[in-house]
């Protein structure tokens, strides 16, 4: 199978990525592992999430807070408005 032309930032992103995944799948916690922050578990309140995305010394944002803020003060606030 062709895989493209990649890069070796390509492919270290690729490791970290399966990573998260296989950890996922094995204990439910989405760890990036060593070097990167730590994953937050989503909260309604919180709505906290993570980030993935790299820069050029394949670190990640990490946590952020307020996922979707848009689309749920639509739902929850502004809803009622139109029903």
């Amino acid at each position: 199978m062709h895989r493209g032309n990649f890069s070796a930032k390509d492919y270290e992103i690729e490791k970290i990525y399966s990573g998260m995944v296989l950890n996922f799948v094995k204990t439910g916690y989405p760890n990036p592992g060593k070097g990167q922050p730590a994953w937050k578990p989503f909260t309604k309140l919180g709505r906290d999430y993570y980030q993935i995305d790299f820069d050029d010394n394949l670190r990640m944002p990490g946590p952020k807070k307020g996922y979707q803020d848009g689309a749920i003060k639509l739902w929850v606030d502004d809803a009622e408005k139109f029903v």
